[in-house]
């Protein structure tokens, strides 16, 4: 008898693709009848390809948050909480990072798991602000001066953007897209 090969779909990084590989050899071991295939794709299209398109011919996905309304809205994937215990999907929502877990909890369903955390990161060359006639800047007002003299970048691409302007909003207290009236 063949094995039933399942074919799973997630991002070209170490962390994106090894786990899974991982994963699926002991799942293997497990099932001797059944197979996991796992195939990569670049970050960017992580981020920006259809989850819907996806389905039609990966069997598992690997997802990013953003994508979890269209899980919702097309029923293209099927809500987690429908085949795991509720104490189980507890158990991951208590030991994921931040609001790992919870981002990807829409229209009253889980949807995928967090399985991996990104979070945006300040940095800098120390030897550009040695030789700035300015000191590091240590509050918002001092980061816009720097960004007014051209002397801060922020990631652009469209997914970017939208994490942090989400970044944004939480910082200045606000929850978005809590209201009807206001993002």
């Amino acid at each position: 008898m063949s094995a039933k090969i399942l074919k799973g779909i997630t991002w070209g990084h170490t962390r994106g693709l090894l786990p899974m590989q991982a994963i699926a050899q002991r799942f293997s071991e497990l099932h001797p009848g059944v197979e996991v295939d796992w195939q990569k794709r670049s970050l960017q299209e992580f981020a920006d390809f259809p989850i819907e398109k996806l389905t039609s011919s990966f069997d598992l996905l690997v997802i990013d948050h953003p994508w979890v309304g269209t899980a919702a809205e097309t029923g293209c994937v099927m809500p987690l909480d429908s085949y795991f215990k509720a104490d189980y999907l507890l158990d991951q929502c208590d030991n994921s990072v931040g609001g790992s877990h919870q981002s990807y909890y829409y229209e009253n369903h889980q949807w995928a798991l967090a399985i991996d955390a990104a979070a945006p990161a300040a940095s800098f060359r120390p030897d550009l602000i040695a030789a700035s006639d300015k000191a590091l800047p240590q509050n918002w007002q001092e980061l816009l001066l720097w960004a007014a003299d051209g002397k801060v970048a922020v990631p652009a691409i469209p997914i970017d953007l939208l994490m942090n302007f989400y970044s944004f909003c939480l910082a200045f207290g606000e929850n978005p897209f809590e209201s009807e009236e206001r993002v």
